[in-house]
């Protein structure tokens, strides 16, 4: 048994896919077993993946029917052996220390999951690191209290090794509904700072798509999380409810104008908790927005659409 299981959804993603598979099979901890699920690709992606497996036998590789992300992830734990799992995104990559690195960080500090710090990295070459300022052991709560506002650490499984989960078939931004059970499951969590995660920020990925109906699912997401720290962590509450106007703030973000049908999720969610949002540990740029979100959604749009137009002169 491989101590370790990476279960990598692929996509159409041949421009990055072996960017991304060379991080995995170099690793420092050899005792790997990876799992490619390719899920409908169109392009040499898949081809792509046959050849790495005949070149490691460490790699099982998966052909099936287009399911979205959720359903390519739960496709991959159905063959999974390890005690511990990780996912890694196809069109990102990996410290060749990443797993070794937060393997051992568990051990010694006897915790059942591991984060890394992540580096956003954006088609210019340029970086941004979000991470705690030194490796830590978090007991339950403050672990939580570290996801619940996403500041320090991310609603993404990308970055962290733990124990099995399963996600949420047909929805987008599917982490946000099991990162937080994971972490209400675990003792403590092993934080390191190093960055051992390169998250590449696409253009051209769902999460920079325009918007859709499916935008809904982060917002929901978050509905159902306030839920759950009102009863397991109310002294979370408030950062949680700060978060569900941020996802109601980027939703309106993407939009090309703004629709009334969207009036009972997305505007009345931002005009009940504006005054929480208001007093949260939020930047200045966006409590403006929130508020004049909560005057008139129209307006924030037209401002966010002017704003784009400005960022693509410059």
């Amino acid at each position: 048994m491989a101590k370790v299981s990476v279960i990598v959804p692929v996509y159409n993603v041949e421009k990055y896919l072996k960017q991304c598979l060379d991080s995995i099979v170099d690793q420092t901890l050899e005792d790997l077993e990876i799992v490619l699920v390719d899920d409908g690709s169109v392009d040499s992606s898949g081809t792509i993946c046959d050849e790495y497996a005949k070149k490691d036998t460490r790699i099982r590789v998966i052909h099936k029917e287009n399911g979205g992300l959720s359903d390519a992830r739960n496709a991959g734990l159905k063959y999974v052996t390890s005690p511990y799992v990780g996912f890694i995104d196809s069109d990102d990559y990996i410290d060749l220390d990443f797993y070794c690195g937060l393997l051992k960080q568990m051990e010694a500090d006897n915790t059942s999951i591991g984060v890394a710090a992540i580096a956003h990295v954006y088609p210019n070459g340029s970086m941004r690191v979000r991470k705690l300022e030194k490796n830590q052991r978090l007991d339950r709560k403050a672990a939580m209290g570290e996801l619940i506002y996403s500041q320090n650490i991310s609603n993404s499984v990308c970055n962290k090794l733990f124990e099995g989960v399963e996600f949420p078939k047909g929805k987008l931004y599917e982490d946000e509904y099991v990162t937080y059970i994971l972490f209400h499951r675990c003792k403590a969590v092993s934080v390191r700072t190093d960055v051992l995660y390169y998250y590449r920020s696409n253009p051209d990925s769902i999460t920079h798509a325009k918007f859709s109906d499916r935008e809904l699912d982060r917002i929901y997401a978050s509905l159902e999380k306030i839920e759950f720290c009102k009863t397991e962590y109310p002294e979370y509450w408030n950062s949680a409810v700060c978060y569900l106007v941020y996802d109601c703030i980027c939703a309106l973000e993407k939009m090309e104008s703004y629709d009334k049908r969207y009036d009972g999720v997305i505007r009345s969610n931002i005009r009940k908790n504006i005054l929480i949002y208001l007093k949260g540990k939020n930047s200045l740029k966006s409590r403006i927005f929130a508020l004049l979100a909560a005057i008139s959604p129209t307006m924030a749009v037209t401002a966010a659409n002017i704003r784009k137009e400005k960022n693509k002169e410059v």
